[in-house]
């Protein structure tokens, strides 16, 4: 079949990639320019591990930083506990290249904002800005949390603020103290207070080296806000409203300032000092978001555009392959008009994304994340 994916992150290039080993003509459709942007540290699950060597995309070894315990911090800065922990965490711009590389670059067009979706007897016709337009057997929408398709789609099925942001940032591991990088050295360090934490952990440099002075210190803080000071937050330094996350270099310097402030009184010290040390924090909004169907006809949803899970699960890579790879095996064994097949793959992944969802969800109720933060 000629397959048309929309999206080009995670989602749509697991099943662009899936899809073409059981022999589909396939072409992915990205709406930004320049897709080689900077992202942060993620944990590499096992399964999704398996998926990435077996097709020969990356090896574990290769492509991320292993850790060989877990330290909590006390409010001090000393360490309160340790224990073993065997995981592997890259990072974001890391994984994408290599599954970009592993796909036809021919095959991938950037800058192109899709602005309708059709479907036809046949098919599906896409529209996209400029007036071009083309024709699938099948569309896959794998383009994330503010799909169009499925906004189209399923016009009632908004992404629920969950009332915490993601604070994120990275700092190379050359400029680190001593006493930080004894502090990282093969460990997940994680400090929480009541209704916040923040996790620590070294993954790929830029160029996705993993060797030790190249690496760097990936954080992540969890912090409850208003929807009034998202707004405020997600407002960058050249006044345009982001929906759910600021990119290095967008956050104003009002709310930097902020960051740095609160880093300051509610960290320990090493901990704040890489807060400072960051020179371009992001943010990321957390938005809880489901649908009640995938299939719709020659349509299908995948990844963050069908479901959302909390990033305490450290699942929504795997969830992305998970999909794809079990999307490609029904259409290679039944094919697209086979509508029974369709139906018990969706029935399938709907039930495995509202595990992940419940669970997601009581990790952040146990912490109190979306609460008002004691000051």
């Amino acid at each position: 079949m000629k397959v048309g994916v929309i999206g080009g992150s995670y989602g749509g290039l697991c099943a662009a990639l899936a899809l073409r080993c059981v022999g589909h003509d396939v072409e992915v459709f990205e709406r930004n320019p320049d897709f080689d942007r900077i992202g942060g540290g993620i944990v590499v699950q096992p399964d999704f591990a398996e998926y990435l060597e077996a097709f020969g995309y990356a090896r574990p070894e290769s492509a991320a930083v292993p850790t060989t315990r877990r330290r909590f911090l006390a409010r001090d800065g000393s360490i309160a506990a340790t224990s073993g922990d065997a995981v592997f965490y890259t990072a974001w711009d890391t994984l994408l290249r290599a599954l970009r590389d592993a796909f036809d670059a021919s095959r991938i067009h950037n800058g192109m904002t899709l602005r309708a979706v059709e479907r036809t007897t046949s098919g599906v016709t896409c529209k996209f800005d400029g007036g071009q337009q083309r024709e699938f057997d099948l569309v896959v929408a794998a383009d994330g949390i503010g799909s169009l398709v499925r906004r189209l789609l399923l016009p009632d099925v908004e992404p629920k603020y969950a009332g915490y942001v993601g604070y994120r940032g990275l700092v190379p591991e050359r400029e680190l103290s001593e006493a930080q990088a004894e502090l990282i050295r093969d460990s997940f360090v994680l400090y929480a207070y009541p209704r916040s934490h923040i996790l620590n952990y070294l993954i790929p440099s830029e160029s996705g080296s993993t060797q030790r002075g190249e690496r760097r210190w990936n954080w992540v803080w969890y912090v409850s806000h208003t929807p009034g000071e998202l707004t405020s937050l997600l407002t960058d330094r050249n006044g345009h409203r982001h929906r759910v996350s600021l990119a290095p270099g967008e956050m104003s310097d009002e709310w930097s300032a902020r960051l740095r402030a609160r880093a300051e009184r509610l960290l320990p010290p090493l901990l704040s000092d890489v807060v400072r040390q960051t020179r371009a924090p992001f943010a990321q909004a957390i938005f809880d978001l489901a649908v009640p169907r995938m299939v719709f006809g020659r349509i299908v949803l995948l990844g963050d555009a069908a479901c959302v899970v909390r990033p305490h699960t450290a699942s929504g890579t795997s969830k992305a392959a998970a999909d794809a790879i079990s999307l490609a095996h029904v259409l290679r064994d039944h094919g697209a008009d086979d509508a029974a097949a369709l139906s018990g793959w969706e029935a399938e992944r709907l039930v495995a994304a509202r595990q992940l969802f419940a669970y997601g969800q009581q990790i952040a109720s146990r912490g109190g994340l979306g609460e008002p933060e004691p000051m």
